[in-house]
């Protein structure tokens, strides 16, 4: 749950970045240590190192040469395994193939307990480096903390990497965004070229940008004959456009006032996180007005939701899943109180575009030793 909340986080954060590039195939790059302060041990460098070049594989558009690699090349010219500056990365990606040099510099690692819960916090940089010409096309700043919720300095370490990890993944998907061309479009599908298929996953939104303002929008179904198939969704598709990718991670989320027994909550939701893991799963939290003195009520359901129809714009959608009904006291810092049911309830919403829209949702929900209620939601949708 903890990953899942850090996640969340992350997804809905908002970045800035330069245009970033549009790219077709792989891209070879190497992750570098530019410098590393107080209190990273060569251990957490090494193994923050490890787990970046694992998401970036994982992306599947990126080809990450190895610590192993990297390394044998430092020690065969004499170069410094910490420290490293702009023109040693430079030299070292050259040798190495590379057409990117991904940068750390690692300011601070600190770790700290609070009534005994584990923290942990870190400061650092990552700077991309262009081989071909030594600029630096873009950067991105972390500072973070976990907050006191760990067992163990381990535990709070983990999560603070995980956190970095997830930023990484986003910043390297939003700058290095994918490219293709409609050359077709045929019975609501799009046929696009000039992309590397092994690049795309199912469920991946292209931007189709014409003349005068005019956009569309396209979801990649898979590989046919030769070509990328993508379902149109609405606005204007039409062949000799280019396609270029929202840097999107296939899920969806809601902030909505929402109404029921009489009293007022703010709610999130969040359903659909990612294109295959937890494509189904179905989260909400409310916090419920009307708290008196210390005590706060708040709601929490955990399920899977459904997509049931799409017409244009507009998207409906059952969900369902275990409720919790709780009382948290914030003098004690403690749950007082909780009893649990079940909720089930529908979705719709009207997309501005894949990133925006109004949300709305009609529930029933069973509370043990409490019965029965309805609770209606409205509020703004949010894709990412």
């Amino acid at each position: 749950m903890k990953k899942f909340i850090i996640l969340v986080i992350v997804l809905i954060s908002i970045i800035v970045l330069s245009s970033g590039l549009e790219i077709s195939k792989k891209i070879r790059v190497v992750i570098l240590p530019a410098k590393a302060s107080h209190g990273w041990l060569k251990a957490d460098v090494d193994f923050l190192l490890s787990m970046l070049e694992e998401a970036m594989t994982d992306l599947g558009r990126f080809e990450v040469y190895s610590r192993s690699h990297v390394k044998e090349i430092m020690k065969e010219r004499g170069l410094a395994q910490m420290g490293m500056t702009d023109v040693d990365a430079e030299k070292l990606g050259k040798l190495a193939g590379a057409q990117y040099v991904i940068l750390l510099t690692l300011n601070n690692l600190d770790t700290g307990v609070s009534d005994g819960k584990y923290w942990a916090s870190a400061q650092l940089s990552i700077r991309l480096l262009d081989i071909s010409n030594g600029e630096v096309v873009a950067t991105k700043s972390i500072d973070y903390n976990t907050g006191s919720y760990f067992k163990s300095y381990d535990e709070a370490k983990k999560a603070l990497f995980e956190y970095i990890k997830m930023q990484f993944v986003l910043v390297m998907r939003k700058f290095f965004k994918l490219k293709a061309t409609v050359v077709k479009v045929e019975n609501g599908k799009a046929y696009l070229k000039g992309v590397d298929p092994e690049l795309l996953k199912v469920g991946m939104i292209f931007k189709i940008e014409g003349g005068l303002g005019k956009v569309g929008y396209v979801k990649i179904e898979k590989e046919e004959d030769g070509y990328v198939v993508a379902d149109v969704l609405y606005g204007d598709v039409k062949p000799g456009l280019p396609a270029k990718e929202m840097p999107l991670f296939g899920g969806g989320g809601a902030f909505s006032l929402n109404y029921y027994s009489g009293l007022t909550s703010s709610n999130i939701s969040a359903f659909g996180i990612g294109f295959t893991a937890w494509k189904n799963l179905y989260v909400e939290a409310s916090y419920l007005a009307g708290s008196v003195l210390s005590y706060i009520p708040f709601d929490v359901v955990l399920g899977m939701r459904f997509n049931l129809l799409r017409l244009g714009r507009i998207y409906a959608g059952v969900h369902a899943g275990a409720d919790i009904l709780g009382i948290y006291d914030t003098d004690k810092e403690d749950v007082i109180m909780m009893t649990f049911g079940a909720a089930a309830g529908v979705d719709g919403r009207y997309e501005f575009d894949p990133t925006s829209g109004v949300f709305l949702k009609l529930d029933y929900k069973y509370l043990f030793g409490m019965g029965g209620f309805n609770a209606l939601s409205a509020g703004y949708y949010m894709g990412f």
